[in-house]
């Protein structure tokens, strides 16, 4: 799903923002299985106040072939995009630069995700672009937020 708007304000002013969700989305979390195995998760905080019995996360080769316990919904809504622009008056731009219009737009990307998710982003995909692999986490690098500054000049 997606929701976008663009608004303008006066002659000068622009703003459009992008969301966009995916629901009902599984992801196998193997970043946090390799984690809970070797005692680098949160989850091995459970074993040390007793909450879990010792062993039941860590080095528990059993629960490890239990790939079932690592799927996650992967739901999310992502703040896509946030821009604002503005478009300099025509008689200061012909008259500083001769231009017809000069237009200055920053953009940031990938700004902010709400999920339950536990790993760090659920669009990210082991087997990349793949249409048939989807929804496998593995130490998988996360989509970067991006701030881009446009600047655009007609004459």
């Amino acid at each position: 799903a997606s929701f976008s708007n663009t608004m303008n304000f006066g002659d000068n002013l622009q703003f459009s923002f992008l969301l966009d969700g995916r629901f009902g989305n599984e992801v196998a979390n193997f970043t946090r299985r390799i984690q809970d195995y070797f005692g680098l998760s949160p989850a091995t905080e459970l074993e040390i106040e007793g909450t879990v019995p010792a062993g039941f996360h860590t080095l528990n080769i059993e629960r490890h072939l239990l790939y079932e316990a690592f799927v996650e919904d992967g739901s999310f809504v992502k703040l896509r995009e946030v821009a604002l622009g503005y478009t300099f008056g025509q008689p200061w731009v012909r008259g500083r630069l001769g231009a017809e219009s000069v237009t200055l737009r920053v953009a940031g990307r990938n700004l902010h995700t709400w999920t339950d998710y536990s790993g760090l982003d659920p669009e990210v995909n082991l087997f990349g672009g793949s249409t048939v692999a989807r929804g496998v986490d593995f130490v998988t690098t996360p989509i970067p937020r991006s701030l881009v500054v446009g600047l655009t000049v007609n004459f």
